[in-house]
């Protein structure tokens, strides 16, 4: 019964993919959210965290408004929702949360406005209903309805850890959450979203931890011919993509400005 539980909730069909054997490409509509300009500080605040949706054990001090602090209690998990709830576009944020402040449960993802925020014990809250789905950063395992998959794992590959900052992504179109560590897309770690509106959430119990949360961006449309066409011609020239190798190859000048790579943001830090 168990297992029969466990594929209702993640099908491997379409619902859930951990750790796939190859990485997949990074999906161009991320690529061009990333190669966006920063969002402004104002924007950044808009979608930071809800002081005012958190455990009593958290907060969010004006001095680092994107930040979500615990205080030091014992024998409590304390989880913190974002302001902002998705239920359409592509949306990233990137988070720093150090190594030596997560503790023994320390869990990133998405929730519904119904999921709970505290319990009086050390626990992975977050993914333990329908209401919250979680990649536990200690563990590196995905978590939802409080199930696991033990033999698998979902992390950058060869790492012992997962590093202090890193990227989350909602695909609210396509209804699927997923990580970026170091620059590369781990891929899908849930899938089945749609139809909900869901907020950032973490999942706390090391005393005096600290959370931040940086939006990033969103985009809300599908890639225009162009840059599907760069994106291909720079897939097949692979680590050759450099000004020195564009310059060396006989195409016209405009050609060789329009393969460069996209300018954009440093995201995970």
């Amino acid at each position: 019964m168990g297992l029969a539980l466990f594929r209702a909730v993640f099908p491997t069909s379409d619902r859930w993919s951990p750790s796939p054997p190859a990485r997949p490409p990074k999906p161009i509509r991320l690529e061009l959210l990333l190669g966006q300009p920063p969002v402004s500080r104002q924007e950044q605040l808009q979608h930071a965290w809800n002081p005012d949706d958190c455990s009593p054990n958290l907060s969010v001090h004006l001095d680092e408004p994107l930040t979500a602090r615990r205080k030091p209690t014992e024998h409590s998990t304390d989880c913190i929702r974002g302001k902002r709830g998705y239920a359409g576009g592509l949306h990233a944020w990137a988070l720093v949360w150090p190594q030596p402040e997560r503790g023994t449960h320390a869990v990133v993802g998405l929730a519904t406005s119904a999921a709970a925020l505290h319990s009086d014990s050390y626990t992975a809250l977050v993914g333990s209903d329908a209401e919250s789905w979680g990649w536990d950063l200690c563990s590196k395992q995905l978590r939802h309805c409080n199930l696991v998959e033990p033999s698998k794992s979902y992390g950058p590959e060869g790492a012992s850890s997962v590093p202090d900052s890193f990227l989350m992504v909602l695909d609210a179109d396509r209804g699927c959450l997923g990580f970026v560590v170091e620059g590369e897309y781990l891929g899908d770690a849930f899938c089945g979203l749609t139809g909900k509106t869901l907020y950032p959430i973490v999942n706390c119990v090391w005393g005096n931890s600290g959370v931040t949360l940086r939006y990033v961006g969103s985009f809300h449309r599908q890639p225009q011919l162009t840059e599907l066409c760069r994106r291909s011609i720079q897939q097949a020239m692979g680590t050759r993509q450099t000004d020195f190798s564009l310059a060396s190859l006989p195409l016209p000048r405009r050609l060789q400005i329009f393969l460069q790579p996209q300018e954009g943001q440093e995201h995970d830090v």
